[in-house]
């Protein structure tokens, strides 16, 4: 027979249909077990662990107190550590945890099966097998005694728990190793062993051998014959000196627990959900919460999926740092927001944080006092008003450090005086018209005005008077109170506003505001005279009023993302002027940002250059036009001379040549006025260029031209730098303008291409004359040609033009040994990745 002891019988009829041998009587509760034991004959106890008396490790120790060889099987619906190890120690025959097997009834089955034939094979009838058996199976100290209650047996662990030995001990008294103060208490124990057949349980304190004092717990059991009479008495304990520690300890916590002002809870975390283990008289009062329950329910159904999530990811913090957090937390209670402040920490058993123990407290109102507090400390630490106060008589009886460094005089000097030391009559005046209107039936609670005031040493400071008078009972004046403000610099930031706002209003150019969102604050006079839409017509619309954006919306989210990274966006743009018409305008959109650094306005500068644009069209086609007839003319008058030259005679031949020369020297100014033209008419535009590339490039091309040129080059394989890509161009006019000007049999030249810091050095250096100043001057300077100029300026001019339009400089030097060394600087742009 086994008795199943659970509130569920369901597995218990499972083990019955299973196995045909094993019959079950379910027993709902432990106590009524315990009374069926003495009446029942069981082969084998099976317990759930969630009984509602005790639980079933309780149960157990009940047991094994007055049936310690009975087979007892222990079935948690789950399995923990802490329980697995408190089985053990009460001696469980067999642990099954039902979650963790797939067939929970066969597996019970099995467990009991195994128990009863272990306990089958063990059952002796002699009290020496008995005896052996308790000694050889006992993880605990043991000891046997005889009738008078002396040592006859102990077991080694008892020897190393007592620190004497087998033979020390035999044929003395149990008060040899029990404190004076507990000889009392345990010698009524053993009384009551040798007088009947049973068994006792007491916990009392020991002494070791050496002194030390220890706290046992000792379970006894008298052994009887037939006849019922004491034959030996046995003994098991262990040393429980640390349990007692905690026990005491426990009990101070417990105490703490339920009668601390603060509420406390604690936290179960073994199981799938967070379960409210236990809380404090003074959380259920706080919560407004039924202890009995509130206790036992997960945190979900205690207080909702919403605030348990909030609880839930601080618990899990608490779990994953293994230290106390504080933390506060915003819940609803009774359909009211509060504020709790909550210290939490978690209880770690064997390496396994089990609990989480906490101590909470109730801070809506604190915190809405913090707040308010915090909100008024702020306003007072941003006042830098000076801040005054006078009596009934006029004289200073208070200022604050604000005031004094405002007037310059120290807090000795200022007290006791009168207004008159930093004002004049007419500001005295003032302050005493306005005290009246203060002091007057239906006057204001206070007045704000501005007064000059005179400082000890400087100029006279402008500054806004806030006055007000002191409280007073009856009718007596006691005073009045104020702060002044030095508002010098608002005055001719004022001032200084009335003057921006006339230049923008008269400004030639069109300008506008606009929110982030585009809508169009702000337009002056110009904007209505350029596009036609007046002030009404424009404020409240958007650019799109210009068609501004209308054209190129790949454009317009370039320039949006420029104006965030709170940089200036340039354009030319064709915009409609109401009615008909179109205008060409040069735009500058500058992003306005406030305090916080966002964007507050955009400000919009339009340059109308309608009339520029017409201008260049004109001179570009002119331009077009004139180049297309000289070239045409040239190359007729080139062709003519090539012809002269093969028929004539060798002076005719010698003036043809002449002819030629000057003909393609024109053509190539031509070409060179082409380029400057075009490059004029444009806006440079930098791109990363690799100079070591565009070197070899020009030198290549030389080369080609010039056969018989010599040009050393010195560069790394690559080194970028920013530049427009016409570089390249006045790279080859400078060799082709050294190779030009050297003595045919020293056409030499050397390029030295490097990195100098952030910059990009290209140094061409020859064995030329120096070259002419005016000409340096043209190439370094970009000095302007003048009609009685006859060098070779335009290509020198054009080299300026490049480089300059490429952020760079040009620097000429004549070298020591003889010749021309030109300096070209670039910018790098970025680091350089070669």
């Amino acid at each position: 027979m086994v008795g199943y002891v659970a509130d569920d019988a369901s597995v218990a009829v499972d083990v019955d249909r299973r196995r045909a041998r094993i019959t079950t009587e379910h027993v709902p509760r432990a106590e009524a077990c315990l009374t069926r034991l003495t009446d029942s004959r069981y082969d084998c106890l099976v317990s759930a662990y969630d009984l509602p008396e005790m639980d079933g490790l309780d149960f157990a120790a009940a047991v094994r107190e007055e049936y310690p060889l009975l087979p007892f099987v222990l079935c948690p619906e789950h399995g923990t550590e802490r329980i697995a190890r408190r089985a053990i120690s009460v001696g469980v025959s067999e642990y099954v945890p039902l979650a963790e097997t797939s067939e929970p009834a066969a597996a019970l089955a099995d467990a009991v099966e195994d128990a009863v034939v272990e306990h089958s094979r063990r059952r002796v009838d002699g009290p020496q097998e008995q005896l052996a058996l308790f000694f050889e199976e006992s993880p605990m100290g043991a000891v046997q005694w005889d009738d008078e209650f002396r040592f006859e047996r102990v077991n080694e662990t008892a020897e190393e728990i007592l620190g004497y030995s087998e033979a020390e001990l035999r044929g003395r008294s149990w008060e040899t190793i029990v404190v004076e103060a507990d000889r009392q208490r345990v010698g009524e124990a053993v009384d009551g062993l040798q007088q009947k057949d049973g068994g006792t349980q007491v916990r009392n304190r020991n002494v070791r051998k050496d002194g030390t004092e220890i706290t046992c717990e000792w379970h006894n059991r008298a052994v009887t014959d037939r006849n019922g009479e004491v034959r030996s008495i046995f003994s098991k304990f262990e040393d429980v000196t640390e349990q007692e520690r905690w026990r005491r300890e426990l009990e101070t916590i417990n105490t703490f627990f339920e009668h601390d002002q603060d509420p406390g809870f604690l936290i179960d975390t073994t199981g799938e959900a967070f379960t409210i283990e236990r809380i404090n008289p003074a959380y259920a009062q706080q919560g407004s919460v039924d202890r009995s329950q509130f206790e036992g329910q997960t945190l979900r159904e205690a207080l909702g999926e919403t605030q348990a999530e909030k609880l839930e990811r601080r618990y899990r913090e608490c779990i994953e740092r293994r230290a106390p957090i504080e933390y506060e937390t915003e819940l609803m209670f009774q359909d009211r927001p509060t504020v709790w402040w909550t210290r939490l920490a978690p209880v770690v058993i064997d390496d396994t944080v089990e609990y989480l123990a906490g101590s909470t407290r109730e801070v809506t109102e604190q915190r809405r006092r913090k707040a308010e507090l915090e909100r008024y400390e702020t306003v007072i630490e941003a006042l830098n008003d000076g801040v005054y106060v006078l009596d009934e008589s006029g004289r200073f009886t208070y200022v604050n450090d604000a005031f004094t460094e405002l007037v310059g005089y120290d807090e000795q000097t200022l007290l006791g005086s009168t207004p008159a030391l930093i004002k004049d009559r007419e500001g005295i005046e003032r302050g005493e018209q306005h005290l009246r209107r203060l002091l007057s039936a239906g006057g204001p609670d206070e007045v704000t005005f501005e007064i000059d005031i005179q400082p000890r040493e400087g100029e006279t400071i402008v500054c806004e008077d806030h006055m007000g008078v002191l409280p007073y009972d009856g009718s007596e004046f006691e005073g009045s109170v104020g702060t002044i403000r030095d508002v010098t610099a608002r005055r001719k930031q004022a001032r200084e506003l009335r003057w921006l706002r006339r230049v923008v209003e008269s400004a030639a150019h069109a300008i506008y505001l606009t929110k982030p969102d585009g809508t169009i604050t702000y337009v002056n006079n110009a904007f209505e005279e350029i596009t036609g839409y007046a002030w009404e017509e424009a404020v409240g619309k958007t650019p799109s009023l210009l068609h501004a954006d209308a054209r190129d919306e790949g454009r317009a989210e370039r320039r949006r993302a420029a104006l965030c990274d709170g940089e200036v966006w340039e354009e030319e743009v064709v915009n409609s002027r109401k009615g008909n018409g179109e205008y060409t305008a040069r735009q500058y959109v500058v992003p306005v940002t406030g305090p916080a650094a966002d964007v507050e306005r955009v400000a919009t500068f339009q340059v109308d250059i309608s009339e520029r644009k017409e201008r260049e069209r004109h001179l570009n086609r002119l331009d077009r036009l004139l180049r297309h007839n000289l070239r045409n003319d040239l190359n007729v008058i080139r062709g003519r001379a090539e012809g002269i030259s093969l028929r004539a005679d060798d002076e005719n031949t010698a003036a043809a040549e002449q002819i030629l020369r000057k003909t393609d020297h024109l053509l190539d100014k031509a070409e060179k006025e082409r380029a400057i033209a075009t490059m004029l008419s444009a806006r440079p535009e930098l791109r990363r260029i690799d100079i070591a590339s565009a070197v070899r490039d020009a030198v290549a091309q030389i080369e080609t031209e010039e056969p018989t040129a010599t040009i050393r080059v010195s560069s790394p394989s690559d080194l970028g730098a920013l530049a427009t890509k016409r570089i390249g161009q006045a790279l080859e006019e400078l060799l082709r303008n050294a190779i030009t000007h050297g003595e045919p049999a020293r056409h030499e030249v050397s390029v030295r291409v490097e990195a100098v810091a952030d910059r990009v050095q290209i140094e061409i250096e020859d064995g030329n004359h120096p070259i002419p100043e005016m000409e340096s001057r043209l190439l370094v300077e970009g000095e302007e040609l003048n009609p009685l100029y006859h060098g070779t300026g335009l290509g020198l001019w054009l080299v300026y033009l490049i480089v300059t339009r490429s952020n760079g400089t040009v620097a000429v030097d004549e070298r020591e040994s003889g010749g021309n060394c030109i300096r070209i600087e670039l910018d790098r742009g970025e680091r350089d990745r070669s």
